[in-house]
């Protein structure tokens, strides 16, 4: 189990319950495992923006109004 942020989700099919990713297979296969009782905090948030070579969402550029 490893975390994707869902801004990376290209599409979910129900019926054949199946979510395509915008990411290499060898990426998510060599992801960090998920623990579920581990806290998402920024540094483990960096570590897998890194991981995955994305952009950091906390890093982009506000909206302008």
């Amino acid at each position: 189990r490893v975390v994707i942020s869902p801004r990376w989700i290209k599409s979910v099919s129900w019926d054949e319950s199946r979510v395509l990713v915008d990411l290499l297979r060898s990426q998510v296969e060599t992801a960090p495992e998920y623990d579920p009782d581990a806290a998402l905090e920024r540094a483990l948030e960096s570590r897998l923006h890194e991981h995955y070579r994305r952009p950091a969402y906390w890093d982009e550029e506000a909206p302008r109004r």
